[in-house]
């Protein structure tokens, strides 16, 4: 049965909030550690480093099979890095809040590996670097699971525009599929892209039951053990069922503390409503 590591809802704000979870800290960390690395050993070693970590047809060939991993914690400038982890900085928080901390990280790195794997497959160009492959694919669950929650983009990093999550991955992967089948724009990885894309949201279609999939503004944030729930009349019957479903499944053990509460809170609300 798939659930969440997190108990509870917030009672007020949006999805970009509150403070970082686990593994998103700790990618932000390795990220940025690794390119620090990157800068320094590369002046060492005369850019062996890259060449030996980044993917590249050539490596895998030589059996370095290790580059699928390492090529996404690379990048090829402070740029590269602070779009890739400010994306990571904002969406990675409520996503990871909701699929819980192991289903995170696997989707993470699921999407950065297929994605090189799409790289490998359709473009031939030099060495891959950067995690932008992961990010496409943290995007793609992140408007599976908020479809309708607004994002503010900076056009040009100067006009604000604000669309709905799921308009701008339609959006984003249009312009990448084009620019993959043209070989307009440069020498970006699209591919990496597109790969990432599909399988952050074939991840949450295959993993995540229907039902789990929550409205806008009705966002999962990790409550403290001890924390009394503050939203009344916020226990719709589709997330009383998911309680019950637990309890049938797992035992009337398997709820937190929290979760015994709701259910019990809903029960009573029910009950003066003359249910």
């Amino acid at each position: 049965m798939w659930h969440n590591e997190y108990d509870g809802y917030s009672p007020r704000g949006g999805v970009l909030g509150p403070g970082l979870t686990p593994v998103v800290r700790l990618l932000l960390y390795i990220t940025v550690g690794v390119f620090l690395a990157q800068i320094i050993f590369d002046q060492l070693l005369r850019g062996q480093f890259t060449l030996v970590l980044a993917l590249s047809r050539a490596g895998l060939r030589h059996g370095y099979y290790w580059q699928l991993l390492t090529y996404m914690f690379l990048h090829g400038g402070f740029f590269h890095l602070f779009l890739n982890m400010l994306a990571l900085y904002f969406l990675g928080p409520p996503t990871e809040r909701t699929l819980g901390s192991a289903h995170f990280l696997v989707l993470y790195l699921a999407s950065g590996i297929l994605g090189g794997l799409g790289w490998i497959l359709l473009e031939t160009f030099g060495l891959c670097v950067g995690a932008s492959g992961a990010v496409f694919g943290l995007l793609a669950a992140f408007a599976t699971l908020y479809p309708r929650e607004p994002i503010t983009l900076l056009l040009f990093f100067v006009l604000p525009i604000t669309m709905e999550a799921w308009l701008l991955v339609v959006v984003a992967s249009i312009v990448q599929v084009l620019f993959l089948i043209t070989g307009a724009g440069g020498r970006i990885a699209y591919a990496v892209h597109v790969a990432g894309a599909l399988v952050g949201f074939l991840y949450v279609l295959l993993t995540v039951p229907r039902r789990f999939h929550l409205r806008p503004r009705r966002l999962p944030f990790a409550r403290p053990k001890d924390a009394a729930p503050s939203e009344p009349r916020w226990l719709a019957d589709d997330r009383v069922d998911q309680l019950l479903d637990k309890v049938a499944a797992e035992g009337i053990h398997s709820l937190t503390a929290f979760e015994r509460s709701l259910l019990e809170r809903a029960a009573r609300e029910r009950r003066s409503r003359g249910h």
